[in-house]
C-alpha cells in the first residue's frame, strides 16, 4: 500500500505497525509539521486544560523538590562512607 503525504505531497510506505493511520512520510519536516498541527488542534479544543492548575503544580513542585534534596543528601551521605580501594587519590588530582 502507498499513501500521498498531506504535507510534502510524496508518496511512501507507511509504516505495517500504523497502516491506515499514518498520514506523513518519514522526513522530519512533515513528522514536526503533523505534530505541530495536532498540537494546536489539542489546545484548541482544550482551552482552559492549564487554567487554574498552577497553585496545585507549584506545590507539587516544592514537595518533590524537598523530596529529591533529601534522596540526593542521603546518596552523598551513602557514598562518602564508601572506600575506592583503586584510587589513591581524589578526582581533582587527576588532570
Amino acid at each position: 500500500m502507498v499513501k500521498r503525504c498531506l504535507f510534502c505531497g510524496r508518496y511512501f510506505k507507511p509504516d505495517p505497525r500504523v497502516g491506515q493511520n499514518q498520514k506523513v512520510c518519514f522526513r522530519d519536516c512533515c513528522k514536526r509539521a503533523r505534530k505541530q498541527l495536532a498540537q494546536n488542534d489539542w489546545f484548541r479544543r482544550n482551552p482552559d486544560y492549564f487554567r487554574g492548575r498552577y497553585w496545585y503544580v507549584k506545590q507539587w513542585r516544592q514537595r518533590r523538590k524537598e523530596l529529591v534534596h533529601v534522596k540526593f543528601h542521603i546518596i552523598l551521605t551513602h557514598n562518602s562512607q564508601i572506600k575506592l580501594p583503586y584510587f589513591s587519590h581524589s578526582v581533582n588530582e587527576v588532570r
